[in-house]
């Protein structure tokens, strides 16, 4: 099982294909491999993909304090070293799309393109604070991640999605998944996501971007991605017109083309 160690943590991760290396970052709560969709158009596309689990998610190790969104864009340039990744593409989804942001801040050096699906330029606002203290009390509950994953379910995924087979193979898959997730370590990643606010620092950004948004997105509107995009200078637009939250999963072949597109021009 490849993995490697950064300070405490143990994070694991999964390699597919040869050809210019592409980093994707998943969301809170779920995993790598949730990227299938994207893999292999990918690798027939020539590229070589890389799929992390972040701290406190998948097989990596459990977190055992609160872990912010800088320590975990640090544990992905740690990532890229252990690979030697000098500057791959990297696109992520949501936490994951927090992470791209932070990088583009932080280590600009090290990313040739950026794709931000389904994000926020900020998650510190009172809402968010309300929203990570209700997550709290249902990670701490018996079973807690699994009980989330059901009272957010149908926020996830565009209606359409939601009545199709894929949409149950999807549910079982994750729900398989979170019963090794802890629900303490995930309510640390949720209290680190709140000192999450790039907002100032994106007009400084240089590196070419994307940013997606999934237009039925109930958990982080259409309106936060258009911010992204306002706020970095020349970023491109994408709008998923029947995409939920995950318009990487629910509308993966529009999703896929205009990655591919972005990463090909």
């Amino acid at each position: 099982m490849p993995n490697f160690q950064h300070g405490s943590q143990i994070i694991h991760y999964e390699v597919l294909g040869t050809g210019r290396p592409v980093v994707l970052i998943h969301g809170f709560t779920n995993h790598g491999l949730v990227w299938l969709p994207q893999v292999t158009e990918l690798v027939y596309n020539g590229f070589q993909v890389v799929l992390p689990d972040l701290p406190g998610h998948g097989l990596s190790s459990f977190v055992r304090d609160v872990i912010t969104v800088q320590q975990m864009s640090d544990l992905m340039i740690g990532l890229f070293d252990h690979l030697k990744l000098e500057k791959p593409d990297v696109c992520g989804l949501s936490l994951g799309g927090m992470i791209v942001q932070n990088l583009v801040v932080t280590h600009p050096e090290r990313i040739r393109k950026a794709v931000i699906a389904n994000s926020s330029p900020n998650f510190n606002s009172n809402q968010s604070r309300a929203a990570v203290e209700h997550w709290k009390s249902m990670f701490l509950q018996p079973n807690g991640p699994q009980v989330r994953l059901q009272q957010t379910w149908e926020l996830l995924f565009s209606p359409d999605f939601l009545s199709t087979p894929q949409a149950a193979v999807q549910y079982a898959t994750w729900t398989r998944v979170l019963e090794r997730m802890s629900g303490e370590s995930l309510a640390y990643v949720a209290e680190g996501m709140l000192q999450f606010d790039v907002r100032e620092k994106l007009p400084n950004v240089q590196t070419p971007t994307l940013v997606i948004a999934g237009k039925l997105d109930r958990l982080i509107p259409m309106e936060a991605a258009q911010d992204i995009q306002s706020k970095v200078p020349n970023a491109q637009f994408l709008v998923l017109e029947n995409a939920g939250h995950i318009s990487s999963v629910d509308s993966s072949a529009e999703f896929n083309k205009g990655l591919l597109d972005f990463l090909k021009g």
